[in-house]
C-alpha cells in the first residue's frame, strides 16, 4: 500500500494537526507520528502504526501540554485520524493512569477498539509486535 504523504490539516480554526509517514521495515506497516499546533507552538503529540494486511491502528501515547488538556482536542485528533482510515480497528499501546478517563469514554464510543493491546478484548496482529 503506498504511503500518503505529510498530512497537514486544521481540527479547529487556530489548531493544525501534521502527520508525517515512514514505512516500517515490512511492507504491510505505516508508521506515522504526528504533531498539533496551536498557531507555530507545539501543544501535542503522538504516533500509531498501521497494519494494512490485518486493518489494524496501534496507537502510541498521544499527549497535549497542560493547558491543552480537557478542551476536545485529543477527541477531534482520533476523529481525524480515524477518517483517514476507514474501516480499521485501533488498539492502544498501555496507556497512563490519567488518561483513563479518557480512553473508557472512547471505548464506549467506539465498543471492541480502544483497548490495551494485551487486553483480550482488544483486536490482535501477527505483524505489529
Amino acid at each position: 500500500m503506498p504511503i500518503t504523504p505529510r498530512i497537514d490539516e486544521m481540527l479547529t480554526e487556530t489548531v493544525r494537526l501534521i502527520v508525517d509517514a515512514e514505512k516500517c521495515d515490512r511492507d504491510q506497516m505505516t508508521f506515522r507520528p504526528f504533531e498539533i499546533y496551536r498557531g507555530n507552538t507545539q501543544i501535542g503529540s503522538g504516533d500509531y502504526t498501521t497494519c494494512h494486511t490485518c486493518r489494524l491502528v496501534e496507537l502510541g501515547e498521544i499527549g497535549f501540554i497542560e493547558p491543552e488538556q480537557r478542551r476536545g482536542l485529543g477527541t477531534r485528533t482520533l476523529l481525524r485520524l480515524r477518517a483517514l482510515l476507514p474501516g480499521y480497528h485501533w488498539i492502544l499501546t498501555p496507556t497512563k493512569a490519567g488518561s483513563a478517563p479518557f480512553w473508557h469514554r472512547m471505548q464506549r464510543a467506539y465498543p471492541d477498539e480502544y483497548y490495551d493491546g494485551r487486553d483480550p478484548r482488544g483486536r490482535r496482529c501477527r505483524h505489529i509486535i
